[in-house]
């Protein structure tokens, strides 16, 4: 069965990683005559988070469809999927302890034009405002919203605003000769995947890391994800790379140290450290974590907006 953007997430990330992968023979996506539908809306949370709402509707007419709602700040992010009914003019969903959305789409009958960051062609829509009623709940209080109005925006800003956008390049090279070290983490457990990667170019460099958190909850999707960078005293490894301890600030706590056996396939990780995501704090240390240690080296473009994918 066909989806039709309403605003566009499912169909926006295709398009995205199309644009990022295709090579330069590759024919660039066609664009629809005359204006698109608005996209969503975006507001201001609590305690600097920004919040944008995407949706879309299967082209069945039955309004059937998801909505998508991400909080995010700096380099962290949180989206919540959550079955709702939408249509052109309207979205409706229940997202339980996480709050609501019901909001009509007054239309303007004006077109505008917008270039999204990250896309190289200007969308080009009709304005309009949402009116009714948004509510937000982030976990334990790490952001809310409340809005009655919000301004329409294109799918493309509002996609290109969720995701972020970074100009540069990333990748990383492998062998004894590197005097830097790649630790990988991955931990199913408590049916959820927890994906963590830390990188140091040198013993003495800065520690760069990344993370991510996907569960479901009550018949929501929820995936959370966070980068930085903390001192070069946030990761130790010796120079076989045999052996590494962790301890950076926060969002993280506590301590973890890696070891290896003669007997173990993979290399030991103990210790009590976590790692806070929006919303959700979890072990990075334990029985549950499976990991790796390597030389390596990080390369990444510009800006130090830095993201591994792991």
């Amino acid at each position: 069965m066909r989806r039709s953007p309403v605003i566009g997430a499912m169909l926006l990330g295709v398009v995205c990683t199309f644009l990022l992968a295709g090579t330069a023979s590759a024919a660039a996506p066609r664009v629809a005559e005359g204006p698109n539908p608005p996209g969503g809306f975006r507001l201001q949370g609590s305690h600097g988070f920004s919040i944008s709402v995407a949706a879309y509707t299967e082209e069945d007419g039955s309004g059937h469809g998801e909505i998508t709602v991400t909080a995010g700040r700096a380099r962290e992010f949180a989206s919540y999927t959550a079955p709702a009914q939408v249509t052109t003019d309207s979205i409706h969903a229940r997202l339980g302890t996480l709050g609501r959305v019901d909001m009509v789409l007054n239309r303007s009958g004006r077109e505008e034009t917008v270039n999204p960051p990250c896309f190289h062609h200007p969308e080009s829509f009709e304005t309009g405002t949402y009116e009714g009623v948004f509510e937000f709940n982030g976990e334990g209080g790490y952001t809310d919203a409340r809005a009655t109005r919000a301004a329409a925006v294109p799918s493309l800003a509002v996609f290109s605003r969720r995701i972020g956008c970074n100009g540069g390049s990333s990748g990383e090279s492998f062998g004894p000769g590197e005097p830097g070290a790649r630790l990988l983490g991955v931990s199913y457990a408590n049916g959820r995947t927890v994906k963590f990667q830390i990188n140091k170019n040198r013993p003495t460099a800065k520690t760069i890391f990344t993370a991510s958190l996907a569960e479901r909850r009550g018949g929501i999707k929820i995936f959370r994800e966070l980068n930085g960078v903390a001192p070069a005293g946030a990761f130790h490894y010796d120079p076989k790379v045999r052996t590494a301890t962790l301890g950076p600030p926060a969002p993280f706590a506590g301590t973890a140290r890696l070891t290896r056996s003669r007997n173990s396939v993979s290399p030991l990780f103990s210790g009590d450290l976590t790692l806070t995501f929006p919303g959700h704090t979890v072990r990075l240390a334990g029985p549950g974590v499976h990991v790796s240690l390597e030389h390596a080296r990080l390369t990444h473009g510009d800006g130090g907006y830095v993201s591994v994918g792991i």
